[in-house]
């Protein structure tokens, strides 16, 4: 994908969720942890408002920019240009060819109905919006030489430091890549070294925060389990990867995820010619309740779309991509 294209992608994804959510960002929508922070005269956004809860890196872009406060229009037209550019770097790391099959592959998971669950905070949405594009940028770079590879891991620690399930949405994208690209098992390995890296990392550091008591490790969503209990938990963790496809919520009906069934379904049928494909179906499949999994909260991440946002949005999406490839062949 040349500069050209890639800025003319970018351009239609902004255009078309400007569009989509114009009625949302023109009257000032304000969800419910909000109205101190636009008003600015009883807090104001700090680069460590996020650090109790483990997001170190959760609002450097609202400090950078605005000063620390929420302004109206431009907080969400500047979060959506970050969302559009996430959706570009993600069809370029899928080497997706076809125009029109990238625009169809990146608005999926932009325009989708998670999304609605992240704008119910404009608050949230300039960072969480932002490690979309560092997420996917991260594995634009992680492809190149040494040195972007140490770049990708940075931009994937400032993503995780936004929200830890960004790393679904690693592994989801990661797994497409190769279930689209021909490679090897050794050379997935490797290129997945990176990524093993930057969790390890992720995780030292939480560790090391928790240590100079900058972090509430007892707060919900810093709550982790013993290996033991992960293993207990498995069969458990099984239905709800299996009951996620068809449980209902209140912007995803019956008929929305009926089609998001069939197309993975479709998927699998005309992508999987090998043990390598079948293997990272199931990695990223399984990736689609990773935190639910490690959490110490289950029942509060369990079916959440902010979480599935990063999830099992991209897994959607992947989907379809590979279903456009394989069934319909768009070129990819």
């Amino acid at each position: 994908m040349n500069k050209g294209q890639e800025k003319k992608l970018w351009f239609i994804l902004l255009s078309t969720l400007s569009l989509v959510f114009a009625y949302y960002s023109l009257t000032f929508f304000w969800g419910n942890h909000d109205w101190d922070w636009i008003k600015g005269t009883t807090q104001v956004l700090n680069l460590n408002t996020g650090m109790f809860e483990g997001r170190y890196s959760k609002f450097i872009l609202n400090v950078a920019l605005f000063g620390g406060q929420i302004l109206p229009v431009i907080n969400t037209l500047t979060a959506f240009a970050l969302l559009a550019l996430g959706g570009v770097f993600l069809v370029k790391y899928w080497q997706i060819k076809d125009f029109y099959a990238q625009i169809i592959v990146a608005l999926l998971p932009l325009l989708a109905p998670f999304i609605l669950g992240w704008l119910y905070f404009p608050i949230n949405i300039l960072g969480n919006f932002s490690a979309v594009a560092l997420v996917t940028g991260g594995l634009c770079l992680s492809e190149k030489k040494t040195i972007y590879k140490i770049a990708a891991v940075i931009c994937w620690l400032i993503a995780l430091g936004v929200y830890p399930s960004v790393m679904e949405m690693i592994i989801i994208c990661f797994c497409y890549r190769y279930i689209l690209k021909s490679a090897t098992f050794s050379e997935i390995i490797k290129k997945a070294i990176p990524i093993f890296v930057a969790l390890i990392l992720f995780k030292t550091l939480l560790w090391g925060l928790g240590k100079l008591e900058w972090i509430a490790e007892d707060y919900y969503n810093l709550k982790t389990v013993t290996l033991t209990e992960l293993l207990k938990r498995f069969p458990q963790m099984v239905e709800l990867a299996f009951s996620q496809l068809i449980t209902t919520l209140p912007f995803l009906n019956i008929n929305l995820k009926a089609l998001e069934l069939i197309a993975i379904i479709l998927a699998l049928i005309t992508s999987i010619c090998n043990i390598k494909t079948f293997a990272l179906w199931v990695v990223a499949f399984f990736a689609t309740i990773l935190s639910t999994w490690l959490t110490g909260t289950p029942e509060e991440t369990a079916y959440m779309p902010r979480i599935n946002f990063y999830g099992l949005n991209f897994f959607y999406a992947g989907s379809v991509a590979a279903l456009l490839y394989k069934k319909i062949g768009y070129e990819i």
